[in-house]
């Protein structure tokens, strides 16, 4: 599987145009090509379609196996999963540096984490409100502005979210 996975980071280098990305996976704002968001370009398909019949998996599995591994394979660059909650948007997973700045820029202000399980907390904008942005959605009694991510927690480190996509759907009121 390494070198599907060396071919399809060869096809990210080249033009970004007509790309499709998996299945509850979007690119980064602003990113043209971090590579970690594996996306598929349309003349790959039938040999992702090829590798997956081979493997006894669906298309989609197969992404999101090699999505995985490519993450695994990333910790060098402390990547992690996360799960973005947009204003008016269904949740989706979205993989980003594990830097301040990064989660600042996905909120678009100053951060302010809300832990809520053990292993689990929301980042959000901490002047979200003062700043006028729009209702997202009421957790645990509290109502969150703009952009919010829900991130996985290691000690005192953002890790993977332990969560899946349909889970926070069900948290959250809208």
């Amino acid at each position: 599987m390494t070198d599907f996975i060396k071919t399809i980071q060869e096809a990210q280098q080249q033009a970004q145009e007509d790309m499709a990305i998996p299945k509850g996976y979007r690119l980064a704002r602003e990113s043209k090509s971090e590579r970690l968001q594996m996306l598929v370009r349309p003349e790959l398909k039938e040999a992702i379609k090829a590798e997956a019949e081979a493997q006894g998996l669906s298309m989609n599995e197969l992404v999101n196996n090699i999505l995985e591994e490519y993450l695994a394979e990333s910790r060098s660059t402390d990547v992690i999963k996360v799960i973005v909650v947009e204003p008016n948007e269904e949740p989706y997973y979205l993989l980003i540096e594990n830097t301040l700045e990064r989660f600042q820029k996905e909120v678009d202000g100053f951060i302010e984490t809300v832990t809520f399980a053990e292993d689990c907390c929301i980042i959000c904008d901490e002047e979200g409100y003062m700043n006028g942005k729009p209702d997202n959605f009421g957790f645990l009694g509290q109502k969150f502005v703009g952009t919010c991510l829900f991130v996985g927690v290691k000690g005192d480190e953002f890790a993977d979210v332990p969560l899946r996509v349909k889970q926070v759907e069900g948290l959250i009121r809208r």
